[in-house]
């Protein structure tokens, strides 16, 4: 009962999803997708109660992955003609960008499990599959995915290791200048102003593959309905007759003799505020902003406590990832999305782990003579 009520940020988003239907183009639509998002919830905090080792839990994720990696290049032999595309290698997923995507997440996880295994074959084994997984991931030629990765791993994770080390200075510089970068490309991308020639030259493609005309349709669908929205799960993947760009050709081609039908404004922030309105994009701030802090709560404790920090370094990476990529991608609530389950249970979890550190600092601890003794702040990745 106490991880339901520590989870009220996730039931206000659940909850503004549902009443929804009320105004809602498509309340069927609405409805069923909505009820995925409960169910989610339900399987996130069963995993919860179960799963109480953080090390555990990543180690779970770490093995799924692990095998998912391994099918998925398996397929290429195996299943030619399915798994190679034109524009990239595909696997067993619908096509490149969310095979990349899952790539993505199976590194942060690999490599976590691979750190925080006690025994040397299962890190061994997690860094093989690491290894394949690398090769996986550049075979997709996902360029956000590949880009989102190498960001993860040279800005994101040291940004961590300056948190958890006390240099909060520095972190408040590096976080800054990250949303600032952020927030410009955003900007820029939907006002398309000049300065886009410029990165043109610099990029190569100064329209990220036609998404400023998806954005910039998004916001005229904002503008709608700025306030409610059109109904969660009721703007994109809706019957035919009511697509929004069913009939709009050759964006991404630059060939307007292909037709191209749309199924996300590749913005995950625009989609929300396309389905959900204002309210919603309010609503999920609260929840980002409790997410945040969440994890701030477990770096301080976890420190405290002793805790192996690869666990929390791998579950922010993944947390910041995400949401790095729905600047670019939709998966951050979005109804026929992997990635942002992913996201929501993982966002489940760490509301536990939460609570359950702040119960062992509260409670005295028992040492077992056998039990060895561990100093605080120990472990990987960590300067003293």
């Amino acid at each position: 009962m106490r991880l339901v009520v520590a989870s009220w940020p996730a039931l206000l988003v659940l909850g503004v999803m549902t009443v929804s239907l009320l105004w809602s183009q498509f309340p069927g639509l609405t409805v069923r997708r909505a009820m995925v998002f409960w169910i989610y919830l339900g399987i996130g905090i069963g995993t919860s109660v179960w799963i109480t080792s953080a090390t555990r839990y990543v180690g779970i994720w770490a093995l799924a992955c692990g095998i998912g990696v391994i099918v998925d290049l398996s397929s290429a032999v195996v299943l030619p003609d399915i798994a190679w595309t034109d524009l990239g290698f595909a696997g067993l997923h619908y096509q490149k960008n969310s095979a990349g995507l899952f790539a993505f997440v199976a590194l942060v996880f690999l490599a976590a499990g691979g750190f925080a295994s006690r025994t040397m074959p299962t890190r061994l084994a997690a860094f093989l599959v690491f290894g394949l997984g690398l090769v996986f991931l550049m075979l997709t030629r996902s360029k956000n995915a590949i880009g989102f990765t190498v960001i993860i791993a040279l800005v994101v994770l040291p940004m961590l290791m300056l948190a958890r080390s006390g240099r909060n200075r520095w972190l408040i510089l590096v976080a800054l200048l990250g949303a600032f970068t952020g927030l410009m490309l955003l900007v820029l991308g939907l006002q398309g102003w000049s300065f886009w020639d410029l990165l043109g030259k610099v990029s190569g493609d100064s329209t990220f593959t036609g998404r400023n005309e998806l954005w910039a349709a998004a916001l005229s669908y904002i503008g709608d309905n700025p306030f409610l929205g059109r109904g969660f799960g009721a703007h994109w993947s809706v019957p035919p007759d009511a697509h929004p760009l069913l009939n709009k050709y050759g964006w991404w081609s630059s060939n307007y003799d292909d037709l191209i039908s749309y199924n996300q404004s590749h913005n995950g922030y625009l989609d929300i505020a396309v389905q959900l309105g204002v309210l919603g994009a309010v609503v999920v701030a609260v929840f980002l902003v409790s997410l945040a802090n969440t994890i701030w709560i477990i770096f301080q404790l976890g420190a405290r406590h002793g805790e192996d920090p690869v666990p929390i370094y791998a579950v922010s990476c993944l947390m910041i990832g995400i949401l790095s990529l729905n600047l670019f991608e939709s998966t951050l609530f979005f109804p026929s999305a992997p990635l942002g389950a992913v996201f929501f249970l993982v966002s489940i979890y760490l509301t536990s782990w939460r609570l359950n550190l702040k119960q062992d600092i509260g409670a005295p601890r028992e040492i077992s003579i056998s039990e060895p003794q561990r100093k605080p702040n120990s472990g990987p990745w960590i300067r003293p």
